[in-house]
């Protein structure tokens, strides 16, 4: 059995915010497959459930690069610690 531990990390605020839009809608997409996938109908749903995520992290898109080039670790992981959290949940269906 794997054993796993808490670990505490920082990451940037405009990574982050962008890590948890698409965190979202991964786990939209897993609430979705729940009743059997429609690729048509489910997609469009799983956007639009996240949009007001998505228009949060488009707000500072434009910092993502600056944020880059001071904290390239720090971006990395404020983006992929959510993003792998939906990854995962994606992973229980």
């Amino acid at each position: 059995m794997t054993e796993l531990v808490d670990i505490r990390t920082k990451g940037t605020k405009e990574g982050h915010e962008l890590g948890l839009a698409l965190k979202s809608i991964l786990v939209k997409i897993r609430d979705e497959k729940r009743d059997g996938w429609q690729a048509g109908n489910d997609i469009s749903a799983a956007v639009m459930g996240s949009l007001n995520d998505l228009l949060k992290a488009a707000d500072g898109v434009m910092k993502i690069a600056e944020e880059g080039k001071e904290k390239p670790y720090a971006l990395a992981i404020g983006l992929l610690i959510p993003l792998c959290e939906g990854m995962d949940a994606l992973s229980g269906v």
